[in-house]
C-alpha cells in the first residue's frame, strides 16, 4: 500500500525514491530482492523483518551495555530480552517490521541502537579505544544517507555520551581529523544517486544536477508544508505523540517506564538523560515541525519509531524495580516475578495488536490497481495523484511488469521536468509540451491540458479517482466515468450509447473485489476502506451521475444502488437513488429513500428539501410541511421556502 509500492521498485530496479532518496535502503534491500523465493513484494517485506530481526539483537546487546553500566538488576537472559521483546511487540515497530515502507524506519532504528551501542561502550570504558570513535562517525555518516531527518534530531543525545566519555578530548585534533574522514566515508553512500540519475527507471527528482541533488536530500519540496503554524495544531500532535506511545505499550509499560526513569535517575544519571532526551527530543521536533491534518496524524507514529526502545529500557528497568518489590512482599523468586510480569505485558500487547495488523488476506491495494490497469486501452496515458494509486501501480508496471503499454503520469507533481521526462521514457512516441522555465503548481492543470491536446488523438488519456486539477480539461474535454477509471473525450463524444452501457456493466463484472464484503472486511486497514473501497462507490456514483445527465434514469438508479452497495454509510448515495426514483416518476419511493438519507445524516438540507418536494408531489402535505420547516431550521438564511411553508400550512389544515 502508498509508499510500499515505490520501496519495492525502487529496490527492484535500482530506482530514486522519493526525498530524501534513502540511497542505503534501495541498496540493501536491492540484495533480498534477488532472494528465489515469493513474490517480489514478499521479498520486500522479508527485508523488513530481517532489519527487525538485527535491531531485536542489538537492543539485547544495548540492554545489557546500559544496565550493566548502571547495575540494574541481574543480567539473565530474559531480563536482557525485556526491552528488545516490548519494543518489536509494539504496534507502530511490529506493522513497520511486516511491511516494505517500514523497514526504511525499522533501519532508522537499526542506526540508532549501533549509534547507542558505541557510544555506551566508549561511556563504560571512559575511551579507553579511542578507535570507537571512528566507527561511531562512520556509521553516523552512514545514517545520514537514510532518514537523515531523525538522526539529526537525535544528535543531541549521542553528544551527551560522547562528551561525558571524554573521547572528544582524548582524540586530539588528529584523530578528530580521522573522524570526519570516517564521516565522509559513510556519507559517501549519497554518490548512488547521481550515479543511476540518468539510467533508473524510477527517477525521482533526477539528482544528477548539484541543484536537484541538494534539493532532494534537504527534502525542499516538503519543507515548506511540513512546519505547524499554530498552536492548537503542535498540541494536537503532541497528544497524537503521547497516545501512540502508550498504546504501543500497551498502556501497562509507560507505567513500568515511569518507575524505570526513576531508578536510571538514582543509578546512572548520565545514561538516564541520554535516554530520556531521545524521547524528548523527538517530541519537541514532532511538535514545532510537522503539520499534519487530523486525517494524516497517523503518520507521525512512524516518525517517532527511534523513542520506542528509550522507553522499553526504562520499561525493563522499572519491570526489574516491581519484580524485586514484589519478591520481597510476597517471598517469591523475583525472576519468576519477573517472568509473569513480561508474559502480561507481551500478551496485552498481542491481543491488542495482532488483529489489527494481520494482513493475510489484506487484497484491496493489489486488486484495486490491477482494475485500474485493466480498465486502460491499449497504450493509454493515466494521470494518476496520490501514494494509494501512484507507488502501488509503478511496482505493477515496472516489477510485475503488467501492462507496460500504460504511460503512468503524476498529475500534482507534472510541472517538475524530471516528470515529464519520465513520461516520455515510458513512451518516446509521447508529445510533450516545451517548457523552457522552472514553473510552480499554478501551471499543473495547464501543463497537463497540454498533454492532452498533443496526445488524444493517438493515444487514449485517463484520469484516476481523483477530480481532474483545474483547467486540465479546458473547454474541448469532458471526462466520461469508464469503471474506476475517468476517460477523456472531445465534449461533443461525452454522451451515453448502447456500446457504453453494456461496457460499462461488463466491467465491473470483471474486476477482481476480495474482500471488499463481508467478512473480507475485517482484513482491512481503516485507510483501505477509506480510500479503496470507498473509491468503487464513488465510480459507480460518478457512473450514475453521468446516466443521470443523459436522461437515463433506470441506469442511474441501478449505479446509484450499487454505490450504496459498496458503501451503506454515504448519505449522499442514498439520496441520488431518491433523486432517481422521483424522476422516475416513484414518489413513495424517493421519499422512503430520502428518509434511509436522513437516518444517516440529520442534518443533510437537500434531503430534507427534496423529502419536502417528493411529499408535496405526492400529496402528503403534512410531511412536506415537516420537511421544508426543517431546511429553514437548519439554514434560516433561506428564503426560497418561505413560499413552501406558508403554501403547505394552509394546504395542511
Amino acid at each position: 500500500m502508498g509508499d510500499d509500492g515505490e520501496t519495492i521498485s525502487a529496490a527492484n530496479t535500482l530506482g530514486i525514491q522519493h526525498p530524501p532518496g534513502y540511497p542505503l535502503h534501495t541498496i540493501t534491500a536491492k540484495a533480498f530482492s534477488l532472494i528465489p523465493a515469493g513474490d517480489p513484494s514478499f521479498r520486500g517485506c522479508l527485508f523488513s523483518v530481517f532489519l527487525e530481526l538485527a535491531c531485536f539483537l542489538l537492543a539485547y546487546l544495548v540492554s545489557k551495555l546500559a544496565l550493566d553500566t548502571a547495575a540494574i538488576g541481574t543480567l539473565s537472559a530474559l531480563t536482557l530480552s525485556v526491552a528488545p521483546a516490548i519494543t518489536a511487540a509494539g504496534f507502530t515497530i511490529w506493522e513497520q517490521s511486516i511491511i516494505a515502507k517500514g523497514g526504511i524506519y525499522i533501519m532508522n532504528v537499526l542506526f540508532t541502537l549501533s549509534l547507542t551501542a558505541v557510544a555506551l561502550v566508549l561511556y563504560r570504558d571512559k575511551a579507553r579505544h579511542v578507535k570507537y570513535l571512528f566507527l561511531f562517525a562512520f556509521i553516523y555518516g552512514l545514517s545520514l544517507t537514510h532518514h537523515h531527518m531523525s538522526q539529526e534530531i537525535a544528535l543531541p543525545a549521542y553528544a551527551i555520551l560522547l562528551y561525558r566519555s571524554g573521547v572528544l578530548k582524548k582524540a586530539g585534533p588528529r584523530r578528530i581529523a580521522a573522524a570526519l574522514l570516517f564521516f565522509a566515508l559513510g556519507l559517501s553512500a549519497y554518490i548512488y544517486m547521481p550515479i543511476r540519475a540518468n539510467t533508473a527507471v524510477l527517477n525521482w527528482g533526477s539528482p544528477s544536477t548539484w541543484d536537484n541533488f541538494w534539493m532532494m536530500v534537504t527534502r525542499w519540496q516538503y519543507v515548506r508544508s511540513e512546519i505547524t503554524r499554530s498552536a492548537a495544531g503542535s498540541l494536537t500532535q503532541a497528544w497524537k505523540y503521547m497516545t501512540s506511545v502508550s498504546y504501543a505499550f500497551a498502556y501497562a509499560g509507560i507505567l513500568f517506564a515511569a518507575v524505570g526513569m526513576a531508578v536510571f535517575y538514582r543509578k546512572e544519571r548520565t545514561l538516564f538523560w541520554y535516554f530520556v532526551s531521545i524521547p524528548v527530543l523527538f517530541l519537541g521536533v514532532t511538535m514545532v515541525y510537522l503539520n499534519l491534518s487530523k486525517d494524516r496524524l497517523y503518520i507521525m507514529e512512524t516518525y517517532i519509531t527511534p523513542v520506542y526502545f528509550p522507553l522499553a529500557l526504562f520499561a525493563c528497568a522499572g519491570l526489574i524495580r516491581v519484580s524485586e518489590k514484589l519478591s520481597s512482599l510476597l517471598r517469591l523468586n523475583a525472576g519468576a516475578i519477573e517472568a509473569v510480569l513480561l508474559a502480561a505485558l507481551l500478551s496485552a500487547q498481542c491481543v491488542m495488536f495482532y488483529p489489527k495488523l494481520d494482513k493475510s488476506r489484506y487484497f484491496y491495494v493489489y486488486d484495486y490497481c490491477r482494475n485500474l490497469l485493466n480498465t486502460m486501452d491499449p497504450q493509454s496515458v493515466l494521470f494518476t495523484t496520490g501514494d494509494g494509486v501512484v507507488f502501488p501501480t509503478w511496482y505493477l508496471k515496472y516489477v510485475k511488469k503488467y501492462r507496460p503499454d500504460v504511460t503512468l503520469a503524476g498529475s500534482a507533481v507534472i510541472p517538475m521536468q524530471w516528470v515529464r521526462d519520465g513520461m516520455k521514457k515510458q513512451n518516446p512516441n509521447l508529445r510533450m509540451p516545451v517548457i523552457t522555465q522552472k514553473v510552480g503548481t499554478e501551471s499543473t492543470g495547464y501543463i497537463i491540458n497540454a498533454v492532452i491536446r498533443g496526445n488524444i488523438a493517438n493515444f487514449p488519456v485517463y484520469f484516476s479517482y481523483n477530480k481532474p486539477e483545474e483547467n486540465s480539461l479546458g473547454d474541448e474535454f469532458a471526462i466520461v466515468p469508464k469503471g474506476i477509471a475517468q476517460k477523456v473525450l472531445p465534449k461533443q463524444f461525452a454522451r451515453v450509447t448502447g456500446q457504453y452501457t453494456v461496457m460499462t456493466d461488463s466491467m465491473w463484472k470483471f474486476y477482481n473485489l476480495r474482500g471488499v464484503f463481508g467478512r473480507g472486511r475485517n482484513f482491512a486497514s481503516g485507510t483501505s476502506t477509506g480510500l479503496y473501497i470507498k473509491d468503487y462507490a464513488v465510480s459507480l456514483n460518478s457512473t450514475g451521475i453521468f446516466f443521470e445527465d443523459n436522461g437515463m434514469m433506470d441506469m442511474a438508479l441501478q449505479y446509484f444502488t450499487k454505490a450504496h452497495y459498496f458503501d451503506p454509510t454515504d448519505h449522499e448515495f442514498i439520496y441520488n437513488m431518491g433523486n432517481a426514483a422521483y424522476n422516475m416518476g416513484d414518489m413513495t419511493k424517493a421519499a422512503q429513500l430520502y428518509r434511509e438519507c436522513l437516518r444517516l445524516n440529520p442534518r443533510y438540507e437537500s434531503g430534507w428539501y427534496n423529502l419536502g418536494v417528493a411529499c408535496y408531489t405526492a400529496r402528503d402535505y403534512k410531511c412536506a410541511l415537516e420537511s421544508f420547516r426543517k431546511v429553514k431550521e437548519l439554514s434560516p438564511s433561506r428564503t426560497d421556502v418561505d413560499g413552501n411553508i406558508f403554501l403547505l400550512e394552509k394546504l395542511a389544515r
